[in-house]
């Protein structure tokens, strides 16, 4: 077997012009050997494995990856050498090997600042970039033997202002406002890097354990006081790193470049000062989430309705109550419906299948052939319409079962006005037929796409979700600036977004890359047009996506 450092048996599927070829470790995704390129320079050459390579949007994430880094042109980021194929046809991608080891704590005061500060300054870089790196953490660092610091690994790297569709990057150094899902942005790296100097000071992250008490801590619980966890004291730096832990964005330090002025690296030259938009907090739909409480507590199968129309949060609604069902140490397991694009049933079958998962519960012959499209010879000889409800009432109860060993489940669909039958059916037979188990239902739904026959037959507690009133557009909007609102512009936005959330994120995100909003120190300034409120904004969501569209390039539109 090929050990890490050793001879690769398998060198000649690298180039011919990198030499001296040795594996240093292997994962599912492929290989990474250590070689010496044509320049006698040392390199690490990632290798995709046949299986990975197979899969368009792994090859795509894979080849990204490499883009990233050849963008970067700093002594803190690996210089990115070589991309193409192996003579076999696999993917690779070469950059500077990286000698060194990971900072470990803990650390004296004065070794932690002196790593905190090598972090910033490739941070104010990379910002500086506009882009996010999205995944520190001590293990993608290195302290090289000339004493540089590197930062590695930029897999999740993505532009300032970028929506993920998921939650990525490694739970113990996320920010709060990475569980919502909010844009991307600057502070939750800062945020990253306050959980790295505490590490590396006490030894310990500021929050640990299960996935559930992280992201409960993250949203939620102070760190704990630095005071007897480190090994000497320094109240500066204490300060500091307590700031970058703030729960707001907006209280963290503005920026890397902030950070460098507190450590006496760099000077304060004033100028353009802050975070730009953060995340926010959530803002309103207070009813929803007071009865998604009271369907949390239920001990029987409990059911909300999310009804809203496009542009009103219904979707951002239903994900806080996926953070308030984690918060509350309980399993969430969830599926967005795609209309004529889902294969018949999927949408249920995803999170029946999630929930096993999750319990470690094997599931019945008859669910097992109701998740997979096969059916035992016992199944295919009974009537359809007995059949049917034979495998629905299997599933059913193994769901049950599933949310009975977890001590209680979530369940969460979004666009459930495009749920095809065979998923209808499925909750149809949950509602028939109640299983004695604690299973929270929320259906977030466009009730203006479904029938009155439908909509009443939901028979659920149904929340309406109404525009913001002209005060919440106000809280919500200074929640993303992290300041209060300048003259003019909360009139202007609601002019054109009539209390849409959506439409109001959007806006904002348009006036801060045009350039009408932007900062002005720790304050906002905001160009309003002379012709009245809403002036010079689209004047919809599409003409909003139009004007998104005709800015990008040819291969991008």
């Amino acid at each position: 077997m090929t050990t890490p450092d050793s001879p690769s048996p398998a060198a000649d599927v690298l180039p011919a012009r990198y030499a001296n070829v040795s594996l240093l470790g292997e994962g599912a995704f492929g290989r990474v050997y250590r070689a010496e390129g044509p320049d006698q320079r040392w390199v690490a050459i990632k290798v995709m494995a046949p299986e990975a390579a197979e899969r368009p949007e792994a090859q795509w994430q894979f080849t990204s990856e490499y883009r990233k880094l050849a963008r970067l042109a700093h002594p803190s980021f690996p210089a990115a050498v070589d991309e193409g194929r192996t003579p076999t046809g696999a993917p690779y991608y070469a950059m500077a090997l990286v000698e060194g080891e990971a900072p470990r704590g803990p650390l004296a005061a004065a070794e932690v600042v002196r790593v905190v500060t090598a972090l910033a300054e490739a941070l104010s870089y990379l910002h500086g970039l506009g882009f996010v790196h999205g995944d520190l953490k001590p293990e993608n660092l290195r302290l090289t033997p000339d004493g540089r610091l590197v930062v590695l690994d930029v897999g999740l790297m993505a532009p300032v202002g970028q929506r993920r569709e998921a939650i990525a990057g490694t739970l113990e150094y996320l920010a709060p406002e990475v569980f919502r899902k909010a844009p991307i942005a600057v502070a939750s790296d800062l945020y990253a890097l306050g959980c790295i100097a505490y590490e590396l000071w006490t030894g310990e992250p500021p929050f640990a354990g299960p996935s559930t008490t992280l992201v409960r801590a993250h949203l939620q619980s102070p760190p704990p006081p630095l005071t007897g966890r480190t090994p000497d004291g320094d109240a500066a730096l204490a300060e500091l790193v307590m700031a970058l832990l703030a729960k707001e964005p907006a209280a963290r330090p503005a920026s890397a470049r902030a950070v460098l002025v507190a450590l006496g690296a760099a000077e304060d030259v004033g100028g353009p000062a802050g975070p730009g938009l953060s995340g926010g907090r959530f803002v309103g739909r207070t009813p929803v989430l007071e009865a998604w409480s009271a369907a949390l507590g239920a001990t029987r199968p409990a059911w909300l309705v999310i009804a809203g129309e496009k542009g009103l949060g219904r979707s951002r609604t239903l994900d806080e109550c996926r953070l308030a069902t984690q918060v509350a140490g309980r399993a969430w397991v969830g599926a967005a419906c795609a209309g004529a694009g889902d294969a018949p049933g999927s949408p249920v079958r995803t999170v029946v299948s999630q929930a096993l998962t999750l319990s470690g519960a094997a599931p019945s012959e008859a669910t097992a052939a109701w998740l997979s499209g096969t059916l035992p010879s016992a199944l295919r000889e009974m009537e359809p319409n007995a059949r049917k409800a034979a495998l629905l009432a299997a599933a059913a109860d193994d769901l049950a079962g599933a949310a009975r060993a977890l001590g209680g489940l979530a369940v969460g669909l979004d666009d459930w006005h495009l749920a095809d039958s065979a998923s209808q059916d499925f909750i149809d037979q949950l509602r028939r037929v109640p299983p004695e188990a604690a299973i929270a239902f929320a259906l977030a739904l466009d009730p203006t796409a479904l029938t009155a026959e439908r909509l009443e037959a939901q028979a659920a507690d149904t929340r309406p979700l109404t525009p913001f009133t002209d005060a919440e557009a106000l809280e919500a909007i200074a929640a993303r600036l992290g300041a209060e609102p300048p003259p003019d512009l909360v009139a202007d936005l609601q002019a054109i977004a009539h209390g849409a959330p959506l439409l109001i994120d959007l806006l904002l995100e348009h006036l801060v890359a045009s350039g009408r909003l932007g900062r002005d120190g720790a304050a906002w300034r905001y160009e309003a047009a002379a012709t009245g409120a809403g002036a010079g904004l689209p004047s919809s969501l599409a003409d909003l996506w139009r004007e998104r569209v005709a800015a990008l390039d040819g291969p991008a539109r």
